[in-house]
């Protein structure tokens, strides 16, 4: 029986990141929290295994942790950063090896959002209502704008990067609010 080529001319078949144990580590969501040296089956399920033990690692600490979760969050979002500053190669781009604590780094910064921005949100929102101060979120949000495109066009393949996390989750708080005519318009 002859097998068909999974990638590339003249690649054999079952060989690099396609042999059967990384078949059984994608099955078993294992690619994105260092169980494979490569990418490999399904190159960006990496992001889904991460993902899903960053799921099962939230309900566990909100389980143990309770109304005390936040500073479980707190620890990740400063941990993770400083971890892939110290040992990551590619920076923010990594995958198969460093990929869980890259996803932990902004799950916990969502969470931290989602935990703390509901009464923020609903303040600001009170505020407009009774003709706060629109200029004042209007230009935050242009300013949030223009720092989004310096960061961008600065951070590529270098530290910078590792900041992206940071720099997204502050774009959300402040778009969040939608207090000014930036976030009205979209």
């Amino acid at each position: 029986l002859m097998l068909p080529q999974l990638h590339g001319t003249g690649a054999a078949p079952f060989t690099g990141g396609f042999v059967l144990k990384s078949l059984v580590a994608n099955l078993l969501l294992l690619q994105g929290v260092g169980f494979e040296d490569q990418l490999t089956w399904n190159a960006p399920s990496w992001s889904i295994s991460a993902e899903f033990f960053a799921y099962l690692l939230f309900a566990g600490v909100v389980f143990v942790a309770g109304a005390r979760a936040w500073v479980w969050f707190v620890a990740a979002a400063v941990t993770a950063p400083l971890f892939l500053l110290g040992f990551s190669t590619h920076h923010m781009d990594v995958s198969f090896d460093f990929g869980f604590i890259r996803c932990l780094y902004g799950f916990s910064l969502g969470a931290l959002l989602a935990w703390f921005q509901h009464d923020s949100i609903a303040g600001a929102r009170q505020a407009l209502a009774r003709g706060g101060p629109r200029m004042a979120w209007t230009l935050a949000e242009i300013i949030m704008v223009a720092v989004i495109a310096l960061f961008v066009s600065l951070a590529g393949d270098n530290d910078l990067g590792i900041a992206a996390p940071l720099v997204f989750a502050l774009a959300l708080f402040l778009f969040a609010h939608e207090g000014g005519w930036v976030s009205a318009l979209l």
